[in-house]
This record gives C-alpha cells, structure tokens and sequence, in this order.
C-alpha cells in the first residue's frame, strides 16, 4: 500500500473500520493487516478497496509486474525495489 494513513483517513471519514470491511466484503482482521502493511492483498481485494474508495487501483496499491514494483503517477520513480 502506497500510503496506509491515507487510506485510513479517507475510511474514516464515510465508516469504521468493520464497515468498510464489510462494504468490501473482507473481514476486517484481513483489512487490518493489510493497512498495517503485514499483508498484501490479493488483485480482487486489491480492486474492492479501490472501489469503495472511489479511486484507482494504482492510486492506493504498488502493482508488481515480474518482481518489480511500479508506482503510477510518481515523477522519477524508476521500477526498482
């Protein structure tokens, strides 16, 4: 996840924690390690947050392709780990 703080801010100000889990059909253990960066999530899931955020994927989330991570949007990023 790109910036977790973020993320949770913008959670926060339409739902909870557990409602946003449910609004994306995830259990909320399962968002929490996600937003603490303790797991990655899957493609699907990955998508359902940006959904329900109203953004996109690679907004919120680094896209790896072949081992390297790709970060849309950021001027200079070069793709390397």
């Amino acid at each position: 996840m790109k910036d977790p703080v973020r993320v949770r801010l913008l959670i926060g100000e339409k739902w909870s924690i557990r409602e946003f889990s449910r609004e994306c059909g995830i259990s909320q253990p399962y968002l929490s390690q996600i937003l603490s960066g303790k797991r990655n999530p899957s493609t699907v899931v990955a998508h359902k947050v940006s959904k329900a955020l109203g953004m996109k994927l690679e907004d919120i989330f680094f896209i790896e392709v072949d081992n390297k991570r790709y970060n849309f949007g950021v001027e200079g990023y070069d793709g390397k780990k």
